[in-house]
């Protein structure tokens, strides 16, 4: 796990540990005014309310709530990273194609990501595709990339005279 989805598991938690709290707190304060309602009868009008069910029902929804969510996490955080590798594994080619035709488009950003092995590789790859032998190919690229490096030194820009004379 990265530590992106660890603070954002760990932020999770403590939002649940806040709601959970305040629900218990919520139960509490009502049971506690429903005992002052029973024992006051200056506070009668509140008898209507069932604030002793209520205040009940909230302590145990902020106690077990909080237990259900701890139980169920681990396998709803599974199910998440199952379903990502899901949706990552369907879009993998996809993904691959778009890399490979800005790569063939524009061969600057290529430079700032690959190494010289990996466009050795690269090279290989296409020239077994189009020549259907990978041992051949590896050869083929192989001679051709030795013969490139060796060489003592290239022409640019020159040309040969044009008409019959010297």
């Amino acid at each position: 796990m990265n530590n992106r989805s660890t603070l954002l598991s760990r932020i999770y938690a403590l939002k649940m540990t806040i709601v959970a709290l305040l629900v218990f707190g919520v139960g509490v304060a009502l049971l506690t005014l429903a005992r002052a309602v029973g024992n006051d009868p200056s506070w009668d009008w509140l008898s209507f309310w069932p604030l002793g069910e209520l205040g009940e029902i909230l302590v145990a929804a902020g106690l077990l709530g909080t237990w259900v969510d701890l139980l169920i996490s681990r396998d709803r955080d599974r199910a998440m990273t199952e379903n990502n590798r899901a949706v990552q594994l369907a879009l993998m080619p996809d993904t691959v194609d778009t890399v490979l035709r800005a790569f063939a488009a524009k061969p600057n950003d290529m430079k700032r990501v690959a190494t010289p092995e990996f466009l050795d590789q690269l090279a290989t790859s296409a020239l077994t595709l189009r020549l259907g032998d990978e041992q051949f190919a590896r050869e083929i690229y192989e001679e051709v990339r030795d013969q490139a490096i060796r060489a003592p030194e290239r022409w640019h820009n020159d040309r040969a005279p044009r008409g019959g004379g010297l």
